[in-house]
């Protein structure tokens, strides 16, 4: 069987110079692992994930809504072609430890096959099964206390593999020169759910809603650092051998 005949020709895509809080919330509304990243042309320039937008946005403590996808976007990924055979995608997936491919066709994108594609057909199960990796040897949980000026932000996080944002953050005010305030918890809940970790952020004090956010980030950012840190072992973080 060949990939034309599982993939999927209806790809969410993102320019690169979009931004990573567009991305995040593309993962969101669509229900997607990750979004090939496609100029006016449709030739593929990379692709961008959450965990894209973890390590090279937020854990940098960089601001999600001025950085770019084209900063943050894996080049160079794998990809296959229509004409391929599924079972040689399944092993390519396992080695690179992905769940998703673009397709390609004369460097334009023609479509995504994933994991569930090639489980639903019911003859690559073997192979789709190695390709699914286990989160090993990362601490998981991070915690920050962050002071900026008179504000005072407490994140923790846990790389669960469960979604879910407890925000306790009153904004005094409903903008920051032209940004909507209520868009940080908006991305803060594509992030969790796409992540699937567990993340608290609450405001201990603050009057300015600049430094409110400011602070948000920071302490997200350096929260998840912590949770990504490698320990130097090949363990599974959690006493029931899984992260579900």
């Amino acid at each position: 069987m060949e990939i034309k005949d599982l993939m999927n020709p209806s790809v969410v895509t993102i320019e690169p110079t979009s931004s990573a809080a567009l991305a995040a919330r593309l993962l969101s509304r669509h229900n997607v692992g990750v979004l090939p990243v496609c100029g006016e042309d449709r030739k593929l320039r990379g692709v961008v994930t959450d965990r894209d937008i973890v390590l090279r946005c937020v854990a940098a403590e960089e601001d999600p809504a001025q950085t770019l996808v084209r900063e943050i976007m894996t080049r160079g990924c794998a990809t296959v072609s229509p004409q391929d055979d599924c079972r040689a995608a399944t092993q390519l997936m396992a080695r690179q430890q992905v769940r998703r491919l673009p397709v390609v066709e004369e460097g334009k994108l023609v479509g995504i096959i994933s994991l569930a594609d090639l489980a639903r057909s019911h003859r690559f199960d073997m192979e789709a099964a190695q390709a699914l990796g286990e989160m090993r040897g990362v601490e998981r949980f991070g915690q920050s206390l962050l002071p900026m000026d008179e504000t005072l932000i407490l994140g923790a996080v846990d790389l669960s593999g469960r979604g879910m944002l407890c925000w306790d953050m009153a904004l005094p005010t409903d903008k920051v020169g032209t940004f909507d305030t209520e868009l940080a918890k908006e991305f803060w809940l594509a992030f969790t759910r796409k992540a699937g970790c567990t993340l608290h952020l609450r405001k201990v004090a603050g009057e300015n809603s600049h430094h409110i956010l400011e602070g948000v980030f920071k302490a997200a950012g350096r929260s998840l650092k912590q949770a990504v840190a490698l320990t130097g072992d090949d363990d599974i973080p959690s006493t029931k051998g899984s992260l579900v």
